[in-house]
Protein backbone atom coordinates (compact mmCIF):
# COMPACT_ATOMS: atom_id res chain seq x y z
CA UNK A 1 0.00 0.00 0.00
CA UNK A 2 2.83 1.99 1.09
CA UNK A 3 4.49 1.51 -1.99
CA UNK A 4 1.83 2.12 -4.32
CA UNK A 5 0.73 5.20 -2.70
CA UNK A 6 4.37 6.52 -3.78
CA UNK A 7 4.45 4.71 -7.59
CA UNK A 8 0.69 6.60 -7.75
CA UNK A 9 2.55 9.96 -6.48
CA UNK A 10 4.63 9.55 -8.60
CA UNK A 11 3.55 8.81 -11.66
CA UNK A 12 0.70 11.46 -11.81
CA UNK A 13 3.45 14.25 -10.73
CA UNK A 14 5.12 13.21 -14.06
CA UNK A 15 1.97 13.49 -15.93
CA UNK A 16 0.63 16.71 -14.86
CA UNK A 17 4.01 18.15 -14.78
CA UNK A 18 3.98 18.08 -18.66
CA UNK A 19 0.03 18.11 -19.64
CA UNK A 20 -0.99 21.59 -19.18
CA UNK A 21 2.15 22.84 -21.55
CA UNK A 22 0.54 20.33 -24.67
CA UNK A 23 -0.59 22.91 -26.84
CA UNK A 24 2.61 24.63 -26.42
CA UNK A 25 4.33 21.77 -27.36
CA UNK A 26 2.27 21.61 -30.39
CA UNK A 27 3.08 25.27 -31.38
CA UNK A 28 6.84 24.83 -30.62
CA UNK A 29 6.79 21.99 -33.32
CA UNK A 30 5.57 25.34 -36.16
CA UNK A 31 1.79 24.92 -35.30
CA UNK A 32 0.30 28.29 -35.87
CA UNK A 33 -3.04 28.03 -36.85
CA UNK A 34 -5.88 26.02 -34.34
CA UNK A 35 -3.24 24.19 -32.09
CA UNK A 36 -5.62 22.98 -30.40
CA UNK A 37 -7.02 20.46 -33.35
CA UNK A 38 -3.42 18.83 -33.43
CA UNK A 39 -3.64 18.47 -29.49
CA UNK A 40 -7.23 16.97 -29.87
CA UNK A 41 -5.59 14.34 -32.50
CA UNK A 42 -2.61 13.65 -29.83
CA UNK A 43 -4.99 13.19 -27.20
CA UNK A 44 -7.46 11.21 -29.54
CA UNK A 45 -5.02 8.92 -30.45
CA UNK A 46 -3.46 8.42 -26.52
CA UNK A 47 -7.00 7.43 -25.29
CA UNK A 48 -8.96 5.93 -27.96
CA UNK A 49 -5.75 3.02 -27.88
CA UNK A 50 -5.53 2.98 -24.65
CA UNK A 51 -9.41 2.13 -24.28
CA UNK A 52 -9.57 -0.61 -27.10
CA UNK A 53 -6.23 -2.28 -24.54
CA UNK A 54 -7.79 -1.88 -21.22
CA UNK A 55 -9.54 -5.12 -21.61
CA UNK A 56 -7.17 -6.91 -23.24
CA UNK A 57 -4.49 -5.98 -20.72
CA UNK A 58 -7.26 -6.68 -18.09
CA UNK A 59 -7.01 -10.38 -19.66
CA UNK A 60 -3.59 -10.63 -19.74
CA UNK A 61 -3.76 -9.75 -16.07
CA UNK A 62 -6.33 -12.45 -14.84
CA UNK A 63 -3.34 -15.44 -15.67
CA UNK A 64 -0.06 -13.52 -15.32
CA UNK A 65 -1.00 -11.37 -12.22
CA UNK A 66 -1.13 -7.53 -11.69
CA UNK A 67 1.94 -6.89 -10.97
CA UNK A 68 3.72 -7.54 -14.50
CA UNK A 69 1.54 -5.20 -16.14
CA UNK A 70 2.21 -2.22 -13.21
CA UNK A 71 5.82 -2.85 -14.68
CA UNK A 72 4.44 -2.59 -18.23
CA UNK A 73 2.91 0.42 -17.42
CA UNK A 74 5.45 2.31 -15.45
CA UNK A 75 8.77 1.33 -17.32
CA UNK A 76 7.26 1.23 -20.58
CA UNK A 77 5.63 5.09 -20.35
CA UNK A 78 8.61 5.93 -18.91
CA UNK A 79 10.84 4.67 -22.22
CA UNK A 80 8.40 6.15 -24.29
CA UNK A 81 8.03 9.30 -22.94
CA UNK A 82 12.14 9.82 -22.82
CA UNK A 83 12.21 9.55 -26.98
CA UNK A 84 8.95 11.87 -26.93
CA UNK A 85 11.09 14.24 -25.37
CA UNK A 86 13.52 14.43 -28.11
CA UNK A 87 11.30 13.75 -31.23
CA UNK A 88 12.29 16.14 -34.17
CA UNK A 89 8.44 17.22 -35.51
CA UNK A 90 4.97 16.77 -35.00
CA UNK A 91 4.79 13.76 -37.37
CA UNK A 92 7.05 11.46 -34.83
CA UNK A 93 5.06 13.47 -31.82
CA UNK A 94 2.15 11.76 -33.05
CA UNK A 95 3.48 8.14 -34.20
CA UNK A 96 4.86 8.11 -30.43
CA UNK A 97 1.65 8.41 -28.86
CA UNK A 98 0.86 4.57 -30.46
CA UNK A 99 3.36 2.48 -27.78
CA UNK A 100 2.98 4.84 -24.92
CA UNK A 101 -0.89 4.18 -25.45
CA UNK A 102 0.17 0.22 -25.86
CA UNK A 103 2.07 0.93 -22.32
CA UNK A 104 -0.34 3.22 -20.60
CA UNK A 105 -2.77 2.04 -17.77
CA UNK A 106 -0.89 2.35 -14.44
CA UNK A 107 -3.55 3.67 -12.08
CA UNK A 108 -5.71 0.88 -13.85
CA UNK A 109 -3.51 -1.82 -12.82
CA UNK A 110 -2.85 -0.51 -9.19
CA UNK A 111 -6.34 -0.51 -7.79
CA UNK A 112 -6.58 -5.00 -9.05
CA UNK A 113 -3.68 -5.37 -7.26
CA UNK A 114 -4.65 -3.72 -4.50
CA UNK A 115 -7.82 -5.51 -4.55
CA UNK A 116 -6.80 -8.78 -4.94
CA UNK A 117 -4.00 -8.99 -2.30
CA UNK A 118 -5.68 -7.01 0.67
CA UNK A 119 -7.60 -8.29 3.70
CA UNK A 120 -11.20 -7.07 3.39
CA UNK A 121 -11.00 -5.23 6.35
CA UNK A 122 -8.29 -2.91 5.58
CA UNK A 123 -9.65 -2.58 1.73
CA UNK A 124 -10.79 1.44 2.33
CA UNK A 125 -8.00 2.34 3.99
CA UNK A 126 -5.97 0.88 1.34
CA UNK A 127 -7.66 2.16 -1.56
CA UNK A 128 -8.06 5.36 -0.28
CA UNK A 129 -3.95 5.64 0.36
CA UNK A 130 -3.65 5.04 -3.07
CA UNK A 131 -5.82 7.10 -4.75
CA UNK A 132 -4.64 10.11 -2.06
CA UNK A 133 -1.33 9.33 -3.83
CA UNK A 134 -2.84 10.24 -7.44
CA UNK A 135 -4.39 13.44 -5.98
CA UNK A 136 -1.47 14.76 -4.36
CA UNK A 137 0.62 13.98 -7.57
CA UNK A 138 -1.90 16.15 -9.38
CA UNK A 139 -1.21 18.76 -7.23
CA UNK A 140 2.47 19.07 -7.50
CA UNK A 141 3.04 18.16 -10.57
CA UNK A 142 1.29 21.17 -12.26
CA UNK A 143 3.39 23.57 -9.84
CA UNK A 144 6.77 21.62 -10.80
CA UNK A 145 6.09 22.76 -14.67
CA UNK A 146 5.13 26.35 -13.83
CA UNK A 147 8.13 26.94 -11.89
CA UNK A 148 10.61 25.09 -14.24
CA UNK A 149 9.05 25.77 -17.79
CA UNK A 150 10.36 28.92 -18.52
CA UNK A 151 14.10 27.45 -17.71
CA UNK A 152 14.15 24.51 -19.93
CA UNK A 153 15.88 24.45 -23.85
CA UNK A 154 12.14 24.16 -24.90
CA UNK A 155 8.75 22.98 -23.50
CA UNK A 156 9.29 19.53 -25.12
CA UNK A 157 11.80 19.11 -22.31
CA UNK A 158 9.12 19.00 -19.71
CA UNK A 159 8.43 16.04 -20.86
CA UNK A 160 11.53 14.64 -19.37
CA UNK A 161 9.58 14.66 -15.85
CA UNK A 162 6.87 12.57 -16.79
CA UNK A 163 9.59 9.67 -18.36
CA UNK A 164 11.35 10.58 -14.97
CA UNK A 165 8.17 9.81 -13.19
CA UNK A 166 6.48 6.83 -14.77
CA UNK A 167 9.83 5.61 -14.92
CA UNK A 168 10.55 5.74 -11.00
CA UNK A 169 6.57 4.65 -10.18
CA UNK A 170 7.75 1.37 -12.25
CA UNK A 171 10.84 0.78 -10.12
CA UNK A 172 9.11 1.12 -6.77
CA UNK A 173 6.56 -1.03 -7.51
CA UNK A 174 9.60 -3.83 -8.68
CA UNK A 175 11.21 -2.91 -5.62
CA UNK A 176 8.51 -3.19 -2.75
CA UNK A 177 5.03 -4.51 -4.40
CA UNK A 178 4.36 -8.13 -3.46
CA UNK A 179 1.49 -10.48 -5.21
CA UNK A 180 0.75 -13.29 -4.20
CA UNK A 181 -0.50 -14.74 -7.17
CA UNK A 182 -1.57 -18.25 -8.05
CA UNK A 183 -1.48 -18.71 -12.06
CA UNK A 184 -4.59 -20.64 -13.59
CA UNK A 185 -4.14 -24.40 -14.59
CA UNK A 186 -5.65 -23.29 -17.99
CA UNK A 187 -3.46 -22.27 -20.79
CA UNK A 188 -3.96 -18.43 -21.44
CA UNK A 189 -6.48 -16.77 -23.75
CA UNK A 190 -9.04 -13.59 -23.70
CA UNK A 191 -12.64 -13.89 -23.94
CA UNK A 192 -13.43 -10.47 -24.13
CA UNK A 193 -17.41 -10.06 -25.32
CA UNK A 194 -17.80 -13.41 -22.72
CA UNK A 195 -16.05 -10.83 -19.69
CA UNK A 196 -18.10 -7.69 -21.16
CA UNK A 197 -21.46 -9.91 -20.90
CA UNK A 198 -20.65 -11.45 -17.48
CA UNK A 199 -19.56 -7.76 -16.47
CA UNK A 200 -22.99 -6.64 -17.33
CA UNK A 201 -25.11 -8.96 -15.93
CA UNK A 202 -23.79 -7.76 -11.81
CA UNK A 203 -26.86 -5.65 -10.63
CA UNK A 204 -26.15 -1.84 -11.39
CA UNK A 205 -23.02 -2.33 -13.24
CA UNK A 206 -24.29 -1.14 -16.65
CA UNK A 207 -25.43 1.86 -14.81
CA UNK A 208 -22.29 2.57 -12.93
CA UNK A 209 -19.97 1.84 -16.10
CA UNK A 210 -22.30 4.77 -17.94
CA UNK A 211 -21.94 7.16 -15.30
CA UNK A 212 -18.02 6.75 -15.07
CA UNK A 213 -18.10 6.84 -18.97
CA UNK A 214 -20.09 10.24 -19.01
CA UNK A 215 -17.56 11.79 -16.10
CA UNK A 216 -14.74 10.54 -17.77
CA UNK A 217 -15.49 11.99 -20.72
CA UNK A 218 -16.15 15.50 -18.94
CA UNK A 219 -12.88 15.53 -17.14
CA UNK A 220 -10.03 13.52 -18.96
CA UNK A 221 -7.58 16.20 -20.95
CA UNK A 222 -9.74 19.03 -19.21
CA UNK A 223 -6.09 20.53 -17.94
CA UNK A 224 -4.83 20.65 -21.62
CA UNK A 225 -8.67 21.90 -22.63
CA UNK A 226 -7.85 24.97 -19.90
CA UNK A 227 -4.61 25.49 -21.32
CA UNK A 228 -5.70 25.92 -24.65
CA UNK A 229 -8.51 28.16 -23.46
CA UNK A 230 -5.60 30.04 -21.76
CA UNK A 231 -3.72 30.45 -24.69
CA UNK A 232 -7.01 32.01 -26.50
CA UNK A 233 -6.98 34.58 -24.18
CA UNK A 234 -3.82 35.71 -24.48
CA UNK A 235 -3.81 35.67 -28.21
CA UNK A 236 -7.07 37.84 -27.30
CA UNK A 237 -5.06 40.71 -25.61
CA UNK A 238 -5.95 40.27 -21.68
CA UNK A 239 -3.80 41.17 -19.84
CA UNK A 240 -0.97 38.34 -18.64
CA UNK A 241 0.37 40.91 -15.68
CA UNK A 242 3.69 39.44 -13.71
CA UNK A 243 3.16 36.07 -15.28
CA UNK A 244 4.75 34.47 -18.10
CA UNK A 245 1.90 32.39 -20.35
CA UNK A 246 3.56 29.24 -19.28
CA UNK A 247 3.71 29.86 -15.47
CA UNK A 248 -0.27 30.69 -16.21
CA UNK A 249 -0.84 27.16 -17.72
CA UNK A 250 0.94 26.15 -14.11
CA UNK A 251 -1.70 28.23 -12.03
CA UNK A 252 -5.03 27.66 -13.17
CA UNK A 253 -4.39 23.74 -13.67
CA UNK A 254 -2.26 24.18 -9.85
CA UNK A 255 -5.86 25.70 -8.74
CA UNK A 256 -8.02 22.90 -9.92
CA UNK A 257 -5.97 19.93 -9.06
CA UNK A 258 -5.36 21.72 -5.05
CA UNK A 259 -9.40 23.26 -5.11
CA UNK A 260 -10.11 19.17 -5.62
CA UNK A 261 -7.30 18.12 -3.01
CA UNK A 262 -9.03 20.40 -0.43
CA UNK A 263 -12.78 19.54 -1.67
CA UNK A 264 -12.40 15.99 -1.21
CA UNK A 265 -12.09 15.26 2.43
CA UNK A 266 -15.35 17.57 2.61
CA UNK A 267 -17.44 15.64 -0.15
CA UNK A 268 -16.15 12.82 2.31
CA UNK A 269 -17.31 14.02 5.26
CA UNK A 270 -20.95 14.85 3.58
CA UNK A 271 -20.94 11.08 2.44
CA UNK A 272 -20.73 10.07 5.78
CA UNK A 273 -24.25 11.98 7.27
CA UNK A 274 -26.34 12.63 4.06
CA UNK A 275 -27.86 10.13 1.01
CA UNK A 276 -25.58 9.31 -1.49
CA UNK A 277 -27.51 9.46 -4.33
CA UNK A 278 -28.61 12.60 -3.60
CA UNK A 279 -25.14 13.96 -2.48
CA UNK A 280 -24.16 12.89 -6.61
CA UNK A 281 -27.14 14.98 -8.02
CA UNK A 282 -25.82 18.01 -5.44
CA UNK A 283 -22.30 17.82 -6.90
CA UNK A 284 -23.40 16.74 -10.70
CA UNK A 285 -25.68 20.21 -10.95
CA UNK A 286 -22.68 22.04 -8.68
CA UNK A 287 -20.24 20.83 -11.17
CA UNK A 288 -22.98 21.76 -14.50
CA UNK A 289 -23.63 25.23 -13.20
CA UNK A 290 -19.94 26.57 -12.91
CA UNK A 291 -18.48 25.15 -16.25
CA UNK A 292 -21.40 26.37 -17.78
CA UNK A 293 -19.57 30.00 -16.81
CA UNK A 294 -16.30 29.18 -18.06
CA UNK A 295 -17.04 30.56 -22.13
CA UNK A 296 -17.94 33.47 -20.50
CA UNK A 297 -14.95 33.81 -18.45
CA UNK A 298 -12.95 36.40 -20.02
CA UNK A 299 -10.00 37.28 -17.43
CA UNK A 300 -6.85 35.06 -16.17
CA UNK A 301 -7.47 35.57 -13.06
Amino acid sequence: MRALFWGNFLQVVGMSASMAYLPLIVMEMGVTDNPEIWVGYILGILFSLSFFLSPVWSGVADHFGNKPMILRAGLGMGVGYAILSFVPDLRWYIAMMVPIAFCNGYTQAVLPLIADNTPSRYMGRAISAVQTGQVLGSAVGPALGALTADYLPNYQALLLFTSAGSALAGVVAWGFVKEEWVRPQQPFSLHLLRDLRICLAIPMMGVLYLLSFVSSMAQQGSAVVAATYTLHLVREGVPTYFLTVPQWLGVITLGVTVAGTVGLPIWGRLLDRLDPVRLLMLSLLLSYLVTLAHPFVNSLW
